[in-house]
């Protein structure tokens, strides 16, 4: 009889203990029920992710606060390798820290499609709200396709795109299908391709 009593009573404490534990969590589902994503990702950020098809004209959708980032010093390019180093200054409009751990890309050519080559970030980037600082990326471009990037830009019609860009922010991966880069010509103005040395 005992037993039995003992049963019921760790049967009790077990269906307590479950709901002390999934009772808030339920609870806070249904008040984001609409929006789960809130739970984890600052408005701002949400913007951006919902937005699958980014061109550098339509910031605006994104929010007032975002500027693209602005070209940091001339870009390094090395012709025997394909590798190439970009830096970009960008600054936080958001009132939260934005941790990026990865960010990885494809580039390709809008004009034709054509598979150009692939960027990264090569470090995590920590930002706290409003502050600024420099983005370096680096990239490895397919060197077959080289001299039609050079003929395209002699022409300043070089249009790219990102495609297949994978974020780690704060520990969440965010996958966006496609971002407009711009053009190499809008992207650089007046300046020229270094060689990296």
């Amino acid at each position: 009889m005992l037993a039995v009593e003992m049963n019921k009573v760790k049967l009790g404490l077990t269906i307590l203990t479950i709901a002390i534990v999934v009772g808030p969590l339920v609870g806070i589902v249904l008040v984001y029920r609409d929006n789960l994503a809130g739970l984890v990702f600052p408005p701002e950020i949400q913007n951006i992710a919902n937005n699958s098809n980014l061109s550098s004209d339509n910031y605006s959708s994104v929010g007032s606060q975002f500027q693209p980032p602005q070209l940091a010093s001339e870009p390094k390019y090395n012709p025997d390798t394909g590798a190439f180093s970009v830096a970009y200054n960008f600054t936080n409009p958001t009132s939260t820290q934005i941790s990026i751990d990865q960010l990885s890309a494809d580039i390709r050519s809008k004009n034709d499609n054509e598979y150009l080559g692939n960027v990264s970030i090569n470090q995590p980037i920590q930002l706290n709200p409003g502050e600024n600082s420099i983005i370096n990326i680096d990239g490895i471009l397919n060197k077959d396709t080289i001299n039609q990037i050079e003929t395209q830009y002699q022409n300043g019609n070089v249009d790219l795109s990102f495609e297949n860009v994978n974020l780690v922010i704060g520990g969440v991966t965010v996958h966006l299908d496609q971002i407009d880069a711009g053009s190499i010509q809008a992207a650089l103005g007046s300046t020229n391709l270094g060689v990296i040395q």
